[in-house]
């Protein structure tokens, strides 16, 4: 199953996004005469303190479940993710061959929960998505 992105690059967009917002304000927001290297050393430090938290917290893990029952375990997974505000996206016909299926949230909080990748196989469970959502997903079930 393809799955996302891991903890470098998923550090690296976050740090860079972070280092860059927060150079740009700390520079116009202090005001030393002549050039200085603070805020682009502090820049650094915030962006390397956001990188850890977006990679830690945003970047895809995969979760492998052994079955017991694959059709016990598909009603309790499709429950529990309903729970969580998660609806299975119709299928396509690349998902259907690869024995895929989606959950996303409806509307505005899909932009920001991202999607959940599930595939059933004869003996395992494979789920895939954020860190933060598989560990919910796996305290749940």
């Amino acid at each position: 199953m393809h799955t996302g992105p891991g903890f470098l690059s998923t550090f690296l967009y976050y740090f860079s996004g972070t280092t860059l917002i927060a150079t740009l304000i700390l520079a116009r927001g202090v005001s030393l005469e002549g050039y200085s290297p603070l805020p682009t050393e502090l820049g650094l430090l915030v962006g390397v303190i956001g990188g850890l938290i977006g990679a830690t917290l945003n970047r895809t893990v995969t979760l492998e479940i052994p079955l017991a029952g694959k059709r016990q375990f598909a009603s309790t997974l499709r429950q529990t993710l309903a729970d969580l505000g998660y609806v299975e996206i119709p299928p396509t016909a690349d998902t259907q061959t690869a024995n895929l299926t989606i959950y996303a949230r409806p509307r505005l909080a899909g932009l920001f929960s991202g999607k959940i990748f599930v595939q059933l196989d004869p003996q395992t469970a494979t789920i895939a998505s954020r860190a933060h959502t598989v560990r919910r997903l796996r305290d749940r079930l």
